[in-house]
This record gives C-alpha cells, structure tokens and sequence, in this order.
C-alpha cells in the first residue's frame, strides 16, 4: 500500500506540474504583463507587499473573465459571490519598486470546483501547484473566494 500510495502521489504532483506549466505557458504566449487589466487596487506597479511569499514588491494582472465580472457586478450593483470560472489572476514578485530582480511567478486560475494554483521561483523553478492546493489556500482561505489582494464587487 505504501508503494502505491507514493506512485499516486507523483502521479498526482506530476499532473498538476504539467497543469502548472500549461497555463504558466498560457500566460506567457498571451503576453499577460501587457494584455491583462492590473486589478482593482493595483493600478501602479510593483507596490510594497502586505506581507506574504510572493516577493517584497508586486504587480497584480486580472484577465478579461475577471474584467467582464467587475463590470457587471458594478453595473447592476448586484454583488458577486465568488469569481467566475475561468478568471485568472497573476502575480509578479519583485525584490524592488524598480523591478530589480524578479522573484516569483504566482497564478490562480478559478476552474470548476475551485481555484487551481501554480507558483513558481524568478528561476523558473516550481514551489507548488494544484486545484485547491493546501499550500495556497491555507494563507489564501482569509480572502473574498480565497483572493487577498483585492475584495468581490461591487466596490
């Protein structure tokens, strides 16, 4: 039973390795720094972070699912509840205002039953990655449909 135990384990974090990579790769093809909205709050770049892993400075980019979400909310008055499936927000850690070293990669993607998580090292290198992974959501579980950075609207 051990045996197995560890072999779905790695099936498991290998899976969500190469989801990780997909959607990092995603992101990258859709030129994320430039194409994405910065989120709410986030507007200026490479603010002081309030804590937490992801770099001491950081940039924070919303998608076109999270945009068109914002928008109706705000439009109808009517509030949100948790974001819609497919929403994508991005993480750039920096260790300076100027942009200075780039420390990490962090994305949350809100998938059918939760939110998928991948981070990884300025390097490249992955820390974690899974749907609803303990990792993320154990810091994250204090947040509007577990985002920190910035509340559900309408605002």
């Amino acid at each position: 039973m051990r045996t197995s135990t560890i072999v779905l384990a790695l099936f498991l974090g290998g899976c969500n390795a190469s989801d990780a990579d997909a959607l990092r790769d995603q992101l990258r093809d859709d030129d994320y720094r430039n194409t994405y909205m910065r989120a709410p709050g986030w507007e200026d770049g490479r603010l002081p972070a309030e804590g937490g892993p992801h770099g001491g400075f950081i940039d924070l980019y919303i998608n076109d699912v999270m945009v068109e979400a914002i928008e109706q909310a705000e439009a109808s008055g009517e509030a949100l509840e948790r974001w819609p499936d497919g929403s994508i927000i991005v993480k750039d850690g920096w260790d300076a205002a100027e942009g200075g070293t780039f420390e990490y990669l962090s994305f949350m993607e809100r998938r059918d039953g939760g939110w998928f998580w991948g981070e990884y090292r300025g390097s490249g290198r992955l820390i974690s990655a899974g749907k609803n992974d303990n990792t993320c959501v154990g810091c994250h579980s204090a947040g509007d449909d577990q985002v920190r950075a910035f509340g559900l609207p309408p605002y």
